[in-house]
């Protein structure tokens, strides 16, 4: 029988990660992270093992973890890892987030918008921005006209996200975004709005 998805999220999944961190901080200890997600892992369904993974990581280390997010996600990806530190330290997040808008790698660049998204799948709703959609929404404007096709389809999910629970803000940002009559933009737009489209409040 094939190995399902979730399983491969366990304590050898923890020892590979924690050797990758190690390259990067000697001081991380490979075996004890692996054993505390080996310990609770087991029971647990694919969104949760990657929530456990992540918030073993040490969520009192921000700028240590921080920086292993930006060297994480040039490799494999971050965007669920980030998430706790979102909740527990919004304001410090956010202005790193806001640095990694004018990263010249392209997937760092796509952190910074996967990591804000309000319903990223198999990943905890950030109720915040759920409530408050401003800042998620100012990082899709920072990146619309975004080189990376990678980049610009992020641009399109976060606003996507953002239309689900704030109709009216997407709307009114892609009337901004009109002007650019780039296909690129108009990519975004149409792809970013599939939702506001399907209830028939955008043509």
């Amino acid at each position: 029988m094939a190995k399902k998805l979730k399983d491969w999220f366990d304590g050898d999944c923890a020892t590979l990660l924690g050797r990758a961190i190690k390259a990067n901080h000697k001081t991380f200890d490979i075996d004890s992270y692996a054993a505390e997600v080996d310990r609770g892992v087991r029971p647990l369904e694919l969104k949760d093992r990657v929530g456990l993974m992540s918030d073993a990581l040490g969520t009192d280390e921000l700028h240590i973890s921080l920086d292993l997010c930006e060297a994480i996600t040039q490799r494999h990806t971050a965007e669920y890892a980030i998430r706790p530190y979102l909740e527990l330290y919004p304001s410090e997040t956010l202005t790193r987030i806001h640095q990694w808008v004018r990263h010249p790698n392209s997937h760092v660049r796509r952190l910074a918008l996967e990591g804000v998204r309000p319903r990223l799948p198999w990943a905890r709703r950030l109720t915040a921005f759920s409530e408050n959609p401003h800042p998620a929404a100012a990082i899709a404007h920072a990146l619309r006209s975004d080189p990376s096709r990678y980049v610009r389809k992020s641009v399109a999910n976060l606003i996507n996200d953002i239309s689900k629970d704030h109709a009216a803000l997407v709307i009114e940002l892609v009337g901004r975004w009109q002007d650019d009559v780039s296909q690129d933009t108009r990519w975004i737009i149409r792809h970013g709005t599939r939702t506001l489209r399907k209830r028939g409040l955008m043509g």
